[in-house]
This record gives C-alpha cells, structure tokens and sequence, in this order.
C-alpha cells in the first residue's frame, strides 16, 4: 500500500492486459505452492497471500523464513521479480505477544509488518 512498482522491460513472463494473460499467468505459476509446503498458500490473480499457523513464534518465524526463501529461488528459477517494498505480513494472535527481535527476510531485505491482531 502506498507503494509503487519501478518501470523495468519485462524478458519473458506473461503479457499483462492480453486476453489470455490471466490464463497463461495461472499455468504460470501454478507451481509456486510446491516449494511452500507445510503453508496454506492463497493467490488471487496476481497477489499472494501465505500463511503457517504455530503456537510457538521462533518455530514460525523459522519456518515462515525458510519458505520464503524457497520463494525466492522460485522467483529466480521462473524469471520472475518480486516487489519486496510491497511484500508485507501481519501476526495474529489469541494473547499479546512480548515484544520480539524476529523479523520475516525476503532476498535478504526485512519485510515490514503491517501490524498485530490480537
């Protein structure tokens, strides 16, 4: 939100506003869920929303960390880019949570969080 994406020439991928665009896009990226198991995993037509349920924070942001690494190398293997200044996350939770030094890493850049649900 709020953020907006930088001009690049696009190499290969899927031609945006084409008749057949959302259809290529899917067939795409149908894949990407492969290298996010263990996650539910949401896409609606270019967004994608992951998710891992935990009681315990560390084991989640451990893993959440790993699988977004995974994501990265997908994005790499499939010529794909990733706008990580839009690449947000936000922490639910049934109690308040201490106050933590863990922090989601995509391509090596913090992800901002967008905020906490109790």
């Amino acid at each position: 939100m709020g953020s907006n994406s930088h001009v690049e020439t696009i190499k290969c991928g899927v031609p945006q506003g084409s008749g057949l665009g959302p259809l290529l896009f899917i067939v795409y990226t149908n894949d990407l869920n492969r290298c996010l198991n263990l996650t539910k995993l949401v896409l609606f037509a270019d967004d994608t929303t992951v998710y891992l349920p935990s009681k315990n924070l560390t084991y989640l942001f451990t893993k959440i960390n790993n699988k977004l690494l995974n994501v990265t190398n997908w994005f790499r293997a499939n010529k794909l880019s990733l706008n990580i200044s839009k690449t947000n996350y936000m922490l639910s939770t049934h109690h308040k949570q201490q106050d933590t030094n863990i922090d989601l890493q995509l391509e090596n850049q913090m992800c901002q969080i967008l905020g906490m649900v109790y």
